[in-house]
């Protein structure tokens, strides 16, 4: 994906990705970073437990919460 992302962003396209964030982490912030992504969206379907029965997973709004944290992080490191 990141290859991708990175072709496309020295093309001159701006790049951007949605994701439900189940198996987002640390490498995923790599992969975004490399790949130049202008916007991350992450689909959040409500509070907890209506989030939770949507995507049929207990885990899945502390995903969310966990791939928003690690979104933040990195954000609060860019000057602007």
């Amino acid at each position: 994906m990141e290859e991708v992302a990175r072709t496309l962003h020295d093309g001159g396209t701006t790049v951007n990705i949605i994701t439900n964030a189940f198996l987002f982490g640390d490498d995923q912030i790599e992969q975004i970073k490399y790949g130049h992504l202008a916007n991350v969206g992450i689909s959040l379907d409500g509070m907890e437990k209506n989030h939770n029965r949507i995507r049929n997973s207990e885990t899945s709004f502390q995903r969310v919460l966990k791939a928003f944290g690690l979104l933040s992080r990195e954000v609060s490191k860019l000057q602007w």
